[in-house]
């Protein structure tokens, strides 16, 4: 465990797992120094570029992006609780594990994101369907769970649903992803026990 922002403190929202071998490729780089990385085609050393996509998606939430629809990246592996992530990174994790739960649960699920995003949740929900079906067809053939939120396809149904979200009802949204994903279950005093003088603590 260390800091994503390495001149920022062991702070909530700060603190992110990864390998030692990816806190040691990744050094002082910041999420935009990764993505420049990424936007060249170019990997981070000692990682492959899928590895180096999956760390500046861990890097993202902590680069004090606010707002739901500043930025919409794929989220390529899981971030574990009371790390830092966006709005979109939330969404696409509902929806990965939606696909391991019964209808039931998968229909009360998509009804909470639903309910507070769209006025006709009829017309949302369908759509949303949609771009959930893609991700379940994907999971099929994908080696990595999270490697199925790259597919094109269905990032591009998801950023279509996204996009229709009203303004005015987007700081809801945001408050219905953090309540599905457990985003508050780590208090500010657990993650403070966690920081050291100098260096993170990497968990096993």
């Amino acid at each position: 465990m260390d800091r994503v922002n390495n001149d920022g403190a062991y702070a909530d929202g700060d603190l992110i797992v990864m390998s030692v071998r990816a806190n040691k490729a990744k050094g002082s780089k910041s999420f935009l120094d990764i993505s420049g990385l990424v936007a060249d085609g170019r990997t981070l050393p000692g990682l492959s570029f899928q590895e180096t996509l999956r760390l500046r998606c861990l890097t993202e939430g902590p680069c004090g992006i606010d707002g739901f629809g500043e930025r919409r990246n794929t989220l390529w592996t899981r971030i574990c609780r009371g790390s830092a992530r966006t709005n979109y990174h939330s969404l696409q994790h509902i929806l990965l594990m939606a696909t391991s739960v019964d209808s039931s649960s998968r229909n009360a699920v998509f009804r909470k994101l639903v309910a507070p995003a769209h006025t006709d949740s009829h017309l949302s929900s369908n759509l949303l369907q949609v771009a959930f079906e893609k991700l379940k067809a994907c999971l099929k053939t994908a080696e990595y769970p999270y490697d199925a939120c790259g597919d094109v396809h269905f990032q591009s149904l998801l950023k279509r649903w996204v996009e229709t979200i009203p303004r005015d009802r987007k700081v809801a949204f945001g408050a219905q992803l953090e309540a599905l994903t457990g985003a508050r279950l780590i208090s500010s005093e657990t993650l403070r026990s966690w920081s050291l003088d100098s260096k993170g603590r990497y968990a096993d």
